[in-house]
């Protein structure tokens, strides 16, 4: 019985919508005529003057409404078509700033942190695909070099992961280390993709420029750090050794640890250089330098290998490559190696009680100043 009823409520319907439609099309025909004589009498002054007969009159009438007809028709679609492209690209651009505005704050978070997890390396990847899809193409490579980076002081942390057999300190000891040396690179990628994100979302720059803004920022980095410097951070080589290595106090290990440590750095400032002894590494800075600009770091000491991790500041500009390969070559009995990072180049190698005296340091320090300072 329902299903009998159902087809005649479709019969019923169907049998409605021909004159539904029909009521339409009249209703157009309606306006059309009402259009047309409308017409006719708006434009009969003119008829009468070109002497055209009543059939001429309303021809031309019917033609004026068509043409009335068909073109507030054509502005209609196009503002509708407008106001659709308009709703589309407003949906693209707020779908744009969220994709930059999380990507930047999980950069941000690991400059804010100091330190860089696997956790973190797996949300950037997650937002450099979310970037691909409508990010600006600087904006992605800026985020790619990031990414890069972050992975090559992670996966370095790693190498150590080691180090104190199976606790974890030897790993965190190099990861902070390598964050330090790193973190002027990183702020500057976060530059360039804040930079390359205005202009994706069209946005004014309002007189803001990237080598500007670098360059402000490498200026911060700088004060802060003289800032802390001359905060009361500074400590004993002692307890720089107890942070950056897995040794125990008061032992015969330990005792002549420090014995080379401080050999090393007499080493390095016999060439002029002055030390700074932060907890996460010893910096060696040109004090004739207009900004005691870095030449060296001392990072950490491996218990394991019973070396010295050392880096070069670094420098970007390809044409340092060749010099940073040259110290390599140099260094080579020092297990040397050149790195790249978001075009920075620097070398890092490493020494011991047996080498650390080796004339070829205190004379690839000189070279590095008379190259750069």
């Amino acid at each position: 019985m329902a299903e009998n009823n159902k087809e005649d409520d479709k019969k019923n319907n169907n049998e409605k919508s021909p004159n539904k439609k029909s009521s339409t099309i009249n209703y157009n025909l309606f306006g059309l005529i009402v259009i047309s004589v409308a017409a006719f009498f708006g434009f009969g002054a003119i008829f009468s003057q070109m002497q055209l007969n009543i059939g001429a009159q309303a021809s031309s009438a019917a033609f004026a409404a068509l043409f009335i007809i068909l073109s507030t028709k054509f502005l209609m679609e196009k503002e509708s078509e407008n106001k659709l492209l308009g709703e589309k690209q407003f949906k693209v651009f707020n779908a744009n700033l969220e994709d930059y505005r999380k990507a930047s704050e999980k950069m941000l978070k690991i400059m804010e942190n100091n330190k860089i997890t696997q956790t973190e390396i797996n949300g950037l990847m997650h937002s450099y695909a979310d970037l691909i899809i409508l990010g600006d193409v600087k904006a992605i490579d800026a985020f790619n070099n990031f990414l890069v980076q972050c992975q090559s002081i992670f996966s370095e942390g790693e190498n150590y992961k080691n180090e104190d057999k199976g606790k974890g300190k030897g790993k965190d000891i190099v990861l902070d280390s390598l964050f330090v040396e790193g973190r002027y690179e990183l702020w500057k990628q976060i530059v360039k993709f804040q930079v390359a994100s205005r202009e994706g979302l069209a946005l004014p720059m309002g007189g803001l420029d990237e080598k500007d803004l670098i360059g402000t920022f490498e200026g911060l980095i700088q004060n802060q750090e003289n800032i802390d410097s001359k905060k009361g951070f500074e400590i004993s080589v002692e307890d720089w050794l107890l942070k950056n290595s897995t040794l125990e106090l008061d032992n015969e290990e330990f005792n002549n640890v420090k014995k080379n440590t401080q050999d090393l750095i007499k080493i390095i400032k016999s060439v002029g250089l002055k030390e700074l002894i932060k907890p996460t590494q010893i910096s060696f800075r040109n004090p004739n330098h207009r900004t005691s600009a870095r030449v060296i770091y001392l990072n950490n000491y491996a218990q394991k290998t019973k070396t010295f991790r050392m880096s070069f500041n670094g420098a970007t500009a390809k044409e340092n490559h060749e010099f940073f390969k040259n110290v390599e070559t140099k260094l080579k009995d020092f297990d040397s190696k050149i790195r790249s990072r978001g075009g920075k180049f620097d070398v890092q190698f490493y020494v011991n009680s047996e080498n650390m005296n080796a004339p070829i340091i205190p004379q690839m320090l000189e070279e590095y100043m008379e190259k750069f300072h």
